[in-house]
């Protein structure tokens, strides 16, 4: 079949788009992450990020495959975090599987990152798929830091606050409802901040803080680097147009 087939070869050619869309599922359902809990968990929210965990993981690992430089290491990893994933989801109730399972995912994604970038800001020329790479680093910050929030509200819990349409307190339990600590995280990244989670207590505070300028400084920095590679490509005669698409090579 000439479309599955031309379909292989455009995710094969732009492998970023995979883990941009696993991503954008990931930002777009963590708020809706306790109700997925409720319907194919038994009821229960603990693992109700789950699902999204695990589209994002092979994304990332099939992202990064291609320009890995020690593919061994990007395999173990990827298979130690499903793994892991599944323990957590399993065992829910003991917080130790989870707690090992969010420090596994941050590295993970550390090392993710760490291979997107060199990707991004080694490129020759941009394509479609080096932008979609820059949109996934900024994106991949949001979600590991999201992760880090969690792990601080396990160990410290009360280090967020759930607040009211009037601003007053809940009793919302982030340990229970992961996917608001994501969502937080994103509205950080992007400034935004809408005031209905807050951090509570000095080490929130302060990676809040630097999540937010992290997130500016990004912005800039991978600006002024895919701006100054385009024009650079149109001096040197090699202009190539910014599109998603394979050509069939006769």
């Amino acid at each position: 079949n000439m479309s599955l087939k031309s379909l292989g070869r455009f995710l094969h050619e732009n492998p970023f788009v995979i883990l941009l869309g696993a991503l954008l599922i990931m930002m777009l359902g963590a708020p809706f992450a306790p109700h997925i809990g409720r319907i194919f968990f038994r009821d229960s929210k603990d693992a109700s990020l789950a699902p999204f965990i695990l589209i994002l993981t092979v994304g990332a690992a099939w992202a990064i495959w291609p320009t890995a430089k020690n593919r061994a290491l990007t395999i173990v990893l990827g298979g130690l975090m499903l793994a892991l994933l599944y323990l957590s989801t399993v065992f829910v109730q003991q917080q130790s599987f989870v707690a090992i399972h969010l420090v596994g995912q941050s590295l993970f994604l550390g090392y993710v990152i760490a291979v997107v970038m060199r990707d991004v800001f080694e490129a020759p020329i941009v394509d479609g798929n080096i932008l979609c790479g820059a949109a996934c680093l900024y994106l991949l910050v949001g979600v590991l830091m999201g992760f880090l929030y969690c792990l601080v509200e396990m160990f410290l819990p009360g280090a967020f606050t759930v607040t009211n349409l009037d601003g007053r307190p809940t009793q919302t339990s982030l340990v229970v409802n992961p996917g608001w600590l994501v969502y937080f995280s994103f509205t950080t990244l992007t400034s935004v901040g809408f005031g209905d989670i807050l951090p509570t207590s000095e080490i929130t505070r302060s990676l809040s803080a630097f999540e937010a300028v992290v997130g500016q400084i990004m912005v800039v920095v991978m600006m002024a680097r895919l701006v100054g590679l385009h024009v650079a490509q149109i001096s040197s005669g090699t202009k190539k147009k910014i599109v998603l698409e394979t050509e069939d090579k006769k």
